[in-house]
């Protein structure tokens, strides 16, 4: 299985559980592993690349409004853990 085909997994998986199931909000532990740039032995997160998970994730799922409750949560932990990982 490719990297794009474990993306576009986690994206439906999220989509089907917030249009099928109800789910309203996601929370993600260890976020920075989902936007992991690094290949090994480090952490870089590049908020303009599109197409990792936590990128795709704000940018396909609908945010909450704020006057209608309609939409969904994403709740990120932002710290990662290990040698050569960045707060």
């Amino acid at each position: 299985m490719t990297e794009e085909a474990v993306r576009d997994f986690v994206i439906d998986s999220l989509k089907y559980w917030s249009e099928e199931m109800g789910v309203d909000g996601f929370r993600f532990d260890l976020a920075p592993v989902l936007g992991n740039n690094c290949p090994e032995d480090g952490f870089q997160f590049d908020r303009n690349d599109k197409k990792n998970i936590l990128n795709r994730a704000a940018a396909e799922l609908p945010a909450r409004n704020p006057r209608t409750l309609e939409g969904i949560d994403l709740i990120a932990e932002p710290w990662a853990v290990g040698h050569g990982h960045i707060n």
